[in-house]
């Protein structure tokens, strides 16, 4: 299976602080993978280095085996790589569709100087990006909703709206940052769904950071483990599931050996 992203040796440090330590990891192409880890563990730290707003000290990120460690957020979003973030930051002052057409600049080859002069070249290519900014509304069942501030939509479709100013871009990768964060189970279940649509319909390959459990073991081929900084484990959903340094991670060890003890009496208890 062709490799889509690479991270070989990744780190990053601010001041004395080692936020992201000689991470590696591979994820293929059209496949869901997560990243999960407590807070503070670098999750984010190294979606902001893969996706260019930060330079790591050390080590190489290879996107369909070209370095892009260095490159601009700009030229890493025209590469094919949009991102979604843990707070959503939509332009709340703008409409639907104006977020939309934004997440189209990546894509747009029309200067300044034809924009304002309304050239044929133009003027083609902004019906061309309205029209393809409707699409994407439907596509994320957005549709009639196109002249409302991006503020007063419901939060659930704030988190919708992102993703479709994130694919308007076309991205061959789309990073999301806590997907689900604030949803109730119902808005969770369907974007989860959501998000299979995307690799299965359009071919995405998906890497994202979540915290419920649940979508992550049923989303995912792969699940890569942070904890402070550094990679600790990393499987199939079941087999980090099972993990024990996993377990000791988020909850403690003296959590983890509790857990153990109950297991073990439920079993004398319905044996």
């Amino acid at each position: 299976m062709k490799t889509c992203l690479e991270t070989t040796g990744v780190t990053k440090v601010f001041g004395g602080l080692t936020a992201v330590n000689d991470v590696s990891l591979t994820v293929p192409e059209n496949s869901i993978a997560s990243i999960i880890g407590p807070n503070g563990a670098g999750k984010t730290t190294l979606f902001n280095c893969i996706s260019g707003y930060y330079l790591p000290e050390k080590g190489q990120i290879s996107f369909y085996g070209e370095p892009i460690q260095g490159f601009q957020t700009n030229l890493i979003a025209r590469l094919g790589i949009a991102r979604t973030y843990q707070n959503v930051r939509l332009f709340g002052n703008l409409s639907v569709i104006e977020n939309v057409l934004i997440g189209q600049e990546p894509l747009l080859s029309a200067n300044w100087l034809e924009s304002t002069l309304k050239t044929r070249k133009a003027i083609l290519e902004e019906k061309q990006a309205i029209e393809r900014g409707f699409d994407l509304l439907e596509y994320v069942d957005l549709a009639g909703r196109e002249n409302l501030l991006a503020r007063n939509l419901p939060y659930g479709e704030q988190r919708k709206l992102e993703i479709a100013r994130a694919l308007a871009s076309s991205p061959r990768l789309l990073l999301l940052d806590e997907p689900t964060a604030g949803m109730n189970p119902s808005e969770s279940r369907d974007l989860t769904n959501f998000i299979r649509r995307l690799r299965d319909e359009i071919g995405l390959t998906i890497l994202l950071i979540e915290h419920d459990m649940k979508v992550v073991m049923e989303i995912s081929d792969q699940v890569s483990v942070l904890d402070y900084g550094i990679k600790i484990a990393e499987g199939k959903p079941h087999e980090i599931q099972n993990n024990q340094q996993v377990i000791n991670a988020y909850l403690g060890v003296g959590s983890a050996e509790l857990i153990g003890r109950y297991q073990k009496r439920k079993r004398k208890i319905y044996a």
